[in-house]
């Protein structure tokens, strides 16, 4: 069954999280993928083997909803996205995801290393998961999960 993949862009890594099959919950079975050269051989590979549908991805704003740095560049990688992999990819705000993720990972009492190298992840889990509750939960059967 086709899955819905999550992405939250950085300048060197990217954080990754996948739906189950259900699209109920967002999973992250991977490490972050490195921003380089590869990523889109490598991000290939994930829509091949996970039967990719759909793409999000994280698209940062200041808390007024203005553009910042990183803002273009999102959607730049989103369009070449679409140019090597066919997938167009839906824009998601993410303020406050960063925050949120952080929070999540302080709770858990992770160092502060543990949680750099997490927080990419758990933020691309958190969109995705605010996604799936937003959009799938409804149309979930119990029936389907018994199965």
């Amino acid at each position: 069954m086709p899955r819905i993949l999550a992405l939250d862009w950085g300048s060197r890594r990217i954080g990754v999280s996948i739906s189950d099959e259900l699209k109920i919950f967002a999973q992250t079975p991977i490490s972050p993928l490195q921003n380089n050269n590869q990523v889109f051989k490598n991000l290939e590979r994930l829509v091949i083997e996970y039967e990719i549908e759909k793409v999000l991805l994280g698209l940062p704003k200041s808390m007024s909803g203005e553009k910042n740095a990183s803002y273009e560049k999102v959607e730049d990688f989103g369009e070449r996205l679409y140019e090597k992999l066919g997938l167009r990819a839906e824009f998601l705000d993410e303020r406050l995801s960063t925050v949120e993720a952080r929070k999540s990972l302080q709770i858990q009492g992770l160092s502060a290393r543990q949680q750099k190298d997490l927080i990419d992840n758990r933020v691309a889990q958190l969109l995705l998961q605010q996604y799936l509750d937003r959009n799938y939960k409804s149309d979930t059967n119990i029936e389907e999960i018994n199965e």
